[in-house]
């Protein structure tokens, strides 16, 4: 049994921002007929464009097999591009379409949205220390991740 502490309520708050969110993300990935891994993957393609597989296994964290499998299925329906890569002829460059810079356009018009309803009551000044706090969990899970995958 947990003790029902500061830090315990905060813990539970952010596992239920998470799952609201995850919730949030798959119920539109279905809504567009996608899975929330082709969303992530074209969301990284509309923050950074075209880039090679390896680059986006690597920014997904997961494996270029996994990578090659979204990219099918993208390439399939028409959201992105493969093609040779024109400083190495090892890699494929993944290219988001129209159709794809569409949808990564109507995620970001979505997120926006997001932002304006969750924060119009929130006070700005407190979201400066609220940003810095959250870095801070957020660095600590991920070396507390880190630790656990080395064990």
């Amino acid at each position: 049994m947990t003790s029902d502490t500061p830090a315990t309520a905060v813990l539970g708050l952010l596992q239920g921002i998470s799952m609201v969110l995850a919730e949030d993300l798959a119920e539109f990935a279905e809504r567009e007929g996608m899975t929330p891994a082709r969303v992530h993957l074209l969301w990284a393609l509309g923050e950074e464009g075209a880039m090679p597989s390896h680059r986006l296994a690597k920014r997904l964290d997961v494996t270029p097999r996994t990578v090659t499998g979204l990219v099918d299925r993208l390439a399939e329906s028409g959201h992105v591009t493969r093609s040779a890569h024109p400083d190495d002829r090892r890699s494929t460059l993944v290219t988001p379409t129209k159709k794809g810079d569409a949808f990564t356009a109507r995620l970001q018009a979505m997120q926006d949205e997001l932002l304006r309803d969750l924060f119009t009551d929130f006070p700005a000044e407190r979201l400066e220390p609220l940003r810095i706090d959250l870095t801070r969990l957020f660095e600590r899970m991920q070396e507390l991740v880190a630790a656990a995958k080395q064990h």
